[in-house]
């Protein structure tokens, strides 16, 4: 019986990763039709589609914790951002999606795990109790907003009118030396005319500052620190699988890096580009609905047994 319910479970896993790939030539297919032949439309498409998707179920979350073997059988590199169009999923889903589309645009990419922590500060005047409070709910929001691709110039303006100014630290390779932390966060690194770091999650960019390795930056006081030694362990290439991820790795780190100014700039101009696209985009994960619906009851599937 055991031996049974492995090989319908290994069944129906194989089945959920066909329809994965079905979904991935299709984005694919959608994207080469709407002209995003660059990294950078290529991110800018993804993060509008994945918006369509319908978030409403908990499947995911049951797959998770099913067991640690069912988690780590499902949860390969082929496979995890199959859990992006199940519930939007994180960090590691989104990155792992989107890595899975660049590849399968002959682009050399690589998901990338790391340490995040925004190290912004707001600098508050002498104020009432009241004002205080109300100060810290409004810088609270800001920072949310930070994280979701907002920019922290944005708010300058109403920054100042508060009394509020900010502190933007500038760290290096050194500081993370010293403050090693558990990993908490991936995005992803592709290579095209420049080397870029996108974070499909958090709806930022990074770069690399001159002399560091491991750090990388945006100018919203975000950091992501991230060795190799740690993402060749996130690969599983101590376990031998995925070898070819150190030498695409290399290969983009060849490549220079990107100027931050110059791909935010672009990326404004690919997103009021891609808006004419939008309602097309809204059909296409429309249209894939039903594929996702079929993907969750195999999932269920596997979850009972």
């Amino acid at each position: 019986m055991i031996v049974e319910g492995n090989l319908r479970e290994l069944g129906r896993v194989q089945i959920i990763s066909g329809y994965y790939s079905t979904i991935l030539v299709d984005t694919v297919k959608f994207m080469k039709q709407h002209g995003c032949k660059s990294p950078l439309e290529i991110y800018c498409l993804f993060n509008m589609i994945n918006d369509f998707y319908t978030r409403s179920d908990d499947v995911a979350f049951l797959l998770e914790h099913k067991s640690m073997d069912y988690s780590f059988e499902v949860q390969t590199m082929e496979t995890r951002g199959l859990v992006t169009v199940l519930d939007g999923g994180v960090c590691r889903h989104r990155a792992a999606m989107l890595n899975d589309i660049y590849r399968c645009m002959d682009f050399d990419s690589v998901t990338l795990s790391g340490y995040s922590i925004n190290l912004l500060r707001f600098i508050y005047g002498k104020k009432s109790r009241r004002k205080g409070l109300t100060d810290l709910i409004y810088t609270d929001g800001v920072m949310k907003k930070l994280y979701n691709g907002a920019k922290i110039e944005d708010f300058k303006k109403s920054l100042n009118s508060r009394g509020i100014s900010y502190k933007m630290p500038d760290v290096h390779d050194e500081y993370w030396f010293c403050n090693r932390k558990m990993f908490n966060h991936a995005c992803v690194m592709v290579g095209g005319d420049n080397r870029y770091y996108l974070d499909p999650m958090k709806r930022t960019t990074y770069y690399k500052g001159e002399g560091d390795e491991v750090t990388l930056r945006n100018r919203n006081g975000l950091y992501f620190f991230s060795e190799l030694g740690g993402n060749k362990f996130y690969w599983g290439v101590p376990l031998g699988k995925n070898l070819d991820y150190v030498d695409t790795y290399n290969r983009i780190m060849q490549l220079p890096g990107s100027d931050e100014d110059d791909t935010n700039i672009r990326i404004k101009e690919i997103n009021t580009r891609l808006e004419e696209y939008k309602e097309e985009a809204r059909d296409f994960a429309s249209k894939n609905q039903q594929l996702v619906e079929d993907i969750k009851d195999m999932c269920y599937c596997l979850v009972k047994d």
